[in-house]
């Protein structure tokens, strides 16, 4: 059995801390509401639900680390190189604005790279740069 994390096991522990968090806080609060405690141990309960919180956030950061590095990685075909090479194209284009076919194709390609990238975030996906 792998003793390794892979990116979707980090985010099925994460949804099943924040799962974890949600019951807590609401049974917690329940008793509070219930006078089965006092506010001094809800509000204890709530620190103790908030450092999970705090790891919770921690973890969901590591993750989206996790994916910002995979889809802007130094490869020559990553997103991150594509936009590199795109913007330094464009600039080119802008200087010799004479050819303007060219500049108006340049900013289209600067265009798709970055819809798609933006379009990639938003919905937790990765880029494949071979359509654009």
């Amino acid at each position: 059995m792998s003793t390794e994390l892979k990116l979707d096991d980090l985010k099925k522990i994460r949804q099943e801390l924040t799962k974890l968090i949600n019951i807590i806080r609401a049974e917690v609060s329940d008793a509070f509401d219930m006078g089965e405690i006092s506010t001094q141990q809800w509000l204890r309960a709530r620190d103790k639900w908030g450092d999970l919180e705090t790891i919770e956030l921690e973890l969901q950061g590591y993750i989206d680390y996790i994916e910002l590095d995979f889809i802007l990685n130094t490869n020559v075909d990553s997103p991150y190189s594509r936009i590199l090479q795109a913007t330094n194209s464009l600039k080119n284009s802008a200087r010799n604005i004479d050819n303007f076919n060219n500049f108006l194709s340049d900013v289209t390609e600067v265009l798709n790279i970055f819809t798609s990238t933006v379009r990639a975030f938003q919905t937790g996906g990765i880029i494949d740069l071979q359509e654009i």
